[in-house]
């Protein structure tokens, strides 16, 4: 098996905020875990020319939290413009969601009232 290293701001594991033009969204370790999960997966479809399609539920496994829970996150993430998320309909006529993550810009993260201007990236292996 092959194993593969992604990287991830650092900056975002200290951060309480995010900004963006819609204001400024609290964080707290599942929003960061959902965020970088969704991240991580968005990136691996986006190599294989691929759509990002996850059942919620999944997500909630990998990330070790309630379904609801991973709800109510995508739909913060999606409120401050940071996921997007449409509805598609499949074959058997049951609605899918398709994710679209976009990559926060260093600069937009904050810690108490510091932000954090330098963007340090380390390798993990996943």
């Amino acid at each position: 098996m092959q194993e593969s290293f992604k990287k991830y701001p650092t900056n975002l594991f200290k951060a309480t905020e995010i900004t963006s033009n819609k204001g400024k969204l609290v964080v707290d370790h599942n929003i960061k875990a959902v965020y970088l999960y969704m991240l991580l997966r968005s990136d691996f479809f986006k190599q294989t020319e691929d759509v990002f399609y996850e059942n919620q539920d999944q997500i909630a496994l990998n990330c070790g939290l309630s379904r609801r829970t991973v709800i109510r996150i995508i739909q913060k993430l999606q409120e401050f413009g940071i996921l997007e998320v449409n509805k598609v309909r499949l074959r058997s006529g049951a609605l899918s969601n398709n994710y679209v993550v976009h990559h926060v810009d260093g600069n937009s993260w904050w810690y108490g009232s510091q932000k954090q201007s330098e963007v340090a990236e380390e390798i993990l292996p996943f």
